[in-house]
């Protein structure tokens, strides 16, 4: 899991202006996971 927040670390340090993106990403994992948890 700690490599996966590094790489998308990565990403948003490459490319700015994907930063909406990439925290749209965790933000869905993370609805996935309250889901999962009720």
């Amino acid at each position: 899991m700690s490599s996966l927040i590094s790489h998308e670390m990565e990403l948003i340090a490459d490319e700015p202006q994907r930063k909406p993106r990439s925290v749209a990403l965790p933000a869905t994992k993370t609805s996935s996971k309250a889901l999962k948890a009720k």
